[in-house]
């Protein structure tokens, strides 16, 4: 908005006015803070569930990526807000339905974000005969799901709703609100998700075959990663002031 000869930044969401933001958190300490024995022991923790899913049932994998669904989304926040380390365990019952709300509307996330991979899956995947087969199609499909991807989670995390993450009209007033911001939130997006993706199957080659520990312990790092990533970008909605910072 205008103020006399100048400008003030105006928070979308609620007519704040946003505080001058101290230069934001040099990258590669935030890529280390889930590198810590917090971060080691909340990584584990997460893992459990997939662990269960792996060896006994399938149906854990739905508790698995809610819980960490819900714990990369307060990692962005946390970060995000100018706080140290990583978001705590929760310590009474309105942090538990905090923590369970952000675990649904990262689920809400984890399947709008998704849809363009499992539609490719679910039409025959790299099958020359399907109508994905062919390089094109399928090359647009992984396109629109790291376009798609992080405007939904950028719209809930701005927003704090999950309607906002399954809605292209926010989507779209997000991406026209910073254009610029948000296409290099998608470039850090596609990097740090491939490089955890190679990470994690390359260890995986050494890991997997260990017996019962093995699937664990490839879980484990990629939540350690995905959890980096999230503190990463945290960091990056700061320096593009995107966000209040905590006082």
């Amino acid at each position: 908005m205008r103020a006399g000869l100048g400008h003030l930044t105006v928070c979308a969401h609620c007519d704040g006015l946003l505080a001058p933001l101290a230069a934001g958190a040099p990258v590669k300490p935030l890529m280390l803070r889930a590198f810590s024995k917090d971060g080691a022991l909340t990584a584990l923790a997460l893992a459990l569930p997939a662990w269960v899913a792996i060896m006994h049932t399938p149906l854990a994998a739905l508790l698995y990526a809610a819980a960490l669904a819900g714990y990369y989304l307060a990692t962005i926040d946390h970060v995000a807000r100018g706080q140290a380390g990583l978001p705590e365990p929760p310590g009474s019952a309105l942090d538990v339905a905090s923590m369970v709300g952000k675990a649904l509307r990262g689920l809400v996330v984890v399947a709008v974000g998704g849809l363009p991979f499992v539609l490719w899956s679910v039409l025959g995947g790299s099958d020359a005969g399907s109508p994905v087969g062919g390089l094109g199609p399928t090359l647009a499909l992984h396109v629109i799901g790291f376009l798609w991807l992080p405007a939904a989670v950028l719209s809930l995390v701005l927003t704090g709703s999950a309607l906002a993450a399954v809605s292209p009209l926010t989507w779209a007033a997000v991406i026209r609100r910073a254009p610029g911001a948000y296409g290099r939130f998608c470039g850090l997006f596609f990097i740090s998700t491939l490089g955890a993706v190679m990470i994690t199957a390359g260890a995986g080659f050494f890991l997997a075959p260990i017996p019962y520990l093995g699937p664990l312990l490839v879980v484990a790092l990629a939540n350690l990663l995905f959890t980096s990533q999230a503190a990463l970008f945290g960091g990056f909605l700061t320096r593009e002031a995107l966000v209040h910072r905590a006082a």
